[in-house]
């Protein structure tokens, strides 16, 4: 889950479906100010321009969130955006480590 340093594209393409990459704080506020973002509440975001669409179509953003002073990051459909579900399965993924 951790690669704080890099560019975390390349890695969230290859995450299992729901895991989370964690990043830095410069990669998340590089990502929340590149574009207006898609969507935004409460310590998460969606960036503003799709990295795809899935296979019905719908858009699907990078989503960053901020827990507990950490930054994590992963692709989702636009549709599934919700920062109380984000932040439980990042502390779900936290606590299996």
């Amino acid at each position: 889950m951790t690669d704080k340093f890099g560019w975390p594209y390349p890695r969230i393409n290859r995450l299992v479906q729901g895991e989370w990459l964690e990043t830095s704080e410069s990669t998340y506020w590089d990502q929340l100010e590149c574009v207006p973002p898609a969507c935004m509440k409460g310590g998460g975001f969606m960036v503003g321009e799709a990295a795809t669409h899935n296979e019905r179509g719908i858009p699907v953003h990078a989503a960053f969130v901020e827990y507990n002073g950490r930054y994590f990051c992963k692709n989702d459909a636009i549709t599934n955006f919700n920062i109380g579900k984000y932040r439980t399965e990042i502390i779900a993924q936290i606590e299996r480590e």
